[in-house]
């Protein structure tokens, strides 16, 4: 039996193991999906050296899937997701700063979690569990889960509505979460 610190490493590794096994699956032969995180001691370092506080739903969500990334073919090209740290934290709205007008917008504190498409827009993870992509263009809903979120990206059956960053009567986009 594993105990301490080698349990609790055994134990990420084992969710970790069971999560790409559940993306790979909803994914299904419509994507490709590789492996590569990062050690956690760095995941939390570079998170707190970019300003983000490590919550336990981000903390329990890059225990998960953070290293993964999803390529999958779009209008003849490759598109792709990545939730590496560093693609997350190199988009550029994974801002402390734009973390704190998407939240407020959107009714429910966010974090960013990864990267998506030529673009690089930011993939936002709700604290209840939902994602969304933040972009110059605005903030799209995009699945609640994030199996249901690579099957979403890969079948292309999301909805694409962007809606604005800000709002002049301080309304929020909570009516989009599930």
């Amino acid at each position: 039996m594993l105990g301490g610190l080698d349990g609790n490493i055994h134990r990420m590794k084992e969710e970790h193991a069971r999560a790409v096994d559940s993306v790979r699956e909803a994914i299904a032969s419509l994507g490709s999906l590789s492996v590569d995180p990062t050690s956690a001691e760095n995941i939390e370092q570079q998170y707190a050296e970019e300003g983000f506080e490590m919550t336990e739903w981000l903390r329990s969500f890059l225990d998960s899937y953070e290293g993964l990334t999803i390529r999958y073919p779009f209008m003849n090209r490759v598109c792709s997701l990545s939730t590496t740290v560093e693609a997350c934290l190199e988009a550029p709205h994974a801002t402390p700063r734009s973390m704190r007008i998407y939240s407020k917008r959107i009714g429910i504190p966010v974090l960013p979690v990864g990267a998506a498409f030529e673009t690089e827009d930011s993939l936002l993870l709700a604290r209840n569990g939902d994602f969304l992509f933040a972009s110059d263009a605005g903030i799209q809903w995009f699945a609640h889960g994030f199996e249901s979120s690579a099957r979403a990206l890969v079948t292309g059956d999301w909805d694409r509505t962007f809606h604005s960053t800000t709002s002049a009567t301080g309304e929020t986009l909570a009516h989009l979460l599930r």
